[in-house]
């Protein structure tokens, strides 16, 4: 029962890894062509955006391969017996342990990453807007005293 499970598991862990190493592979692709034709994606700074989306995307791509790896493991651990292959088995299950740590590694600094980047674009929003709901106010004060009439003017 147990080794249909581990099976089960690692081949769907195979197959999920494997479809995102592809994802990010692909996604990568896109990202360098539309750096290329900057006129299609003016809002990516080569110099800022692009080495994060490098970062990041060659983070969750190890972490994806990682992951088909993972399943791999499960898979093997799965079919072994400690009775009959017990160093097999040992090392197998140590490298399973490893490798699943080190995703979990790998996906809190990319949560890190990617909580930092967010928190500086939300504040550099917020300044923004900041200057704009100032600029707002000084037209509409502007506008607000050339609608006053003079203040010597009396009306009937």
């Amino acid at each position: 029962m147990v080794t249909v499970l581990f099976v089960t598991i690692g081949l769907a862990l195979l197959v999920v890894g494997a479809y995102l190493a592809k994802v990010y592979a692909q996604n990568w692709g896109y990202y360098e062509h539309q750096a290329k034709l900057q006129e299609d994606w003016p809002d990516v700074d080569r110099n800022k955006d692009l080495p994060y989306l490098r970062a990041s995307n060659r983070r969750r791509f190890q972490m994806s391969a990682m992951i088909a790896v993972l399943g791999v493991g499960l898979l093997v651990g799965g079919l072994l017996t400690p009775e009959s292959q017990p160093i097999a088995f040992l090392i197998t299950w140590c490298g399973v342990l490893l490798l699943g740590g080190w995703i979990l590694l790998l996906a809190f600094g990319d949560l890190i990453s990617t909580r930092r980047r967010s928190s500086k674009e939300v504040h550099a929003v917020r300044v923004e807007e900041a200057q704009l709901r100032a600029e707002l106010d000084q037209i509409r004060k502007k506008l607000a005293t050339e609608q006053e009439p003079p203040s010597g003017d009396v009306s009937n």
